[in-house]
């Protein structure tokens, strides 16, 4: 299935973009999509940083890292604001 991601802040500065389109598998998790961008940009060690302690949103609720996602999803990737 195809994600549309949006980017924010030091996710989108180190994705080069504000946002993306990634493919998953159905029944994919919060995390197998981590793992299929950072795929998807093997270069960018940075946002591979990133998505490591980013907040998930999945249709505008937050998600956690074993969350399945549904059918059509948009996602977006939040880096921590102002230390946390």
């Amino acid at each position: 299935m195809k994600v549309n991601i949006r980017y924010f802040a030091a996710a989108a500065a180190y994705a080069g973009a504000d946002s993306d389109v990634v493919e998953v598998a159905d029944g994919a998790t919060i995390g197998d999509l981590a793992d299929a961008i950072k795929e998807a940009r093997p270069d960018s060690e940075r946002l591979a940083t990133v998505l490591d302690v980013a907040s998930f949103l999945v249709n505008g609720k937050r998600a956690e890292s074993g969350d399945v996602l549904p059918n059509d999803p948009d996602v977006d990737v939040l880096p921590p604001f102002a230390g946390g």
